[in-house]
């Protein structure tokens, strides 16, 4: 299926999972959502342009997993991309995002569906903890329940975990995603622009599991936190969320303000077959 189906038809809840180089880790990630409390679920594993795609395609094909849809990019373009060119095809009313490397705890989805479909929020994400590559956990992350609240008047760091994010489908849309001009940040870019039209909030108990792993993007000293690059970047992101709050205060603010900027990269998407 894809492309030119629509994804996640019938199903309450469409689940998006970009891979590069996490082949000995991508098993444990899905197997975490197999065993799930809720399973009305579509997953999409898409390998972005690894140099050979084949040990994915080995290890998709022995989970023979009826509910994953498995593409490819023509070219290694980032998750948030990605994200974007899928976003149009999402026919479930809600969206949810996971790590390749990661995990959740078999509750995560249950729990935070109840969550929102109570409190209407638009996007909820959930405390989490780090682990080491081998599964150890190392510290926990709370951040605030209440994202509005805590970004009301300035711009504060950790406010949401990006794969932690369970959104409404809708809502996604009319922010127009994520950006698509970076490979990194824009969970919290998007997070910065949705608390203007909607609920955003953690859920106090830890459902995901984070995995610290050299090489990745969080933790490259190219593109890691601290990084000068991410250091650029979110000095764009808090004069974006800034130059927003003002006119929010004086009335003039529009959903054009909070578009984000469009996928600035061209690549194909297609079956992993």
């Amino acid at each position: 299926m894809y492309p030119g189906d629509a994804i996640g038809r019938g199903t309450e809840l469409t689940i998006l999972m970009a891979h590069h180089g996490c082949e000995h880790l991508i098993a444990r990630a899905i197997d975490s959502l197999r065993a799930q409390t809720f399973q009305d679920w579509t997953l999409v594993v898409i390998d972005d342009g690894s140099a050979d795609p084949e040990p994915l395609r080995a290890i998709l094909s022995q989970l023979a997993e009826p509910r994953l849809i498995a593409l490819r990019t023509s070219r290694n373009v980032g998750q948030y991309r990605i994200y974007n060119r899928l976003l149009p095809d999402i026919a479930s009313p809600y969206l949810a995002f996971h790590d390749a490397d990661d995990w959740s705890a078999p509750s995560r989805l249950e729990t935070m569906l109840i969550r929102m479909r109570r409190s209407g929020c638009a996007v909820l994400g959930s405390w989490l903890v780090q682990v080491d590559e081998s599964g150890v956990p190392l510290a926990a992350l709370r951040p605030p329940e209440n994202v509005n609240q805590a970004l009301s008047w300035r711009c504060r760091g950790g406010v949401i975990y990006g794969a932690t994010a369970l959104c409404r489908t809708d809502f996604v849309h009319r922010l127009g995603g994520y950006d698509g001009t970076t490979r990194f940040g824009a969970d919290t870019d998007l997070i910065y622009r949705a608390v203007f039209r909607g609920a955003v909030h953690n859920h106090p108990e830890a459902l995901y599991y984070y995995t610290l792993r050299a090489g990745s993007l969080t933790q490259s000293s190219q593109t890691g936190f601290g990084s000068p690059s991410r250091r650029a970047y979110a000095r764009c992101i808090r004069r974006r969320f800034y130059a927003n709050l003002l006119r929010y205060r004086l009335g003039r603010l529009s959903d054009t303000h909070l578009l984000a900027a469009g996928n600035d990269v061209a690549f194909n998407l297609m079956p992993l077959e």
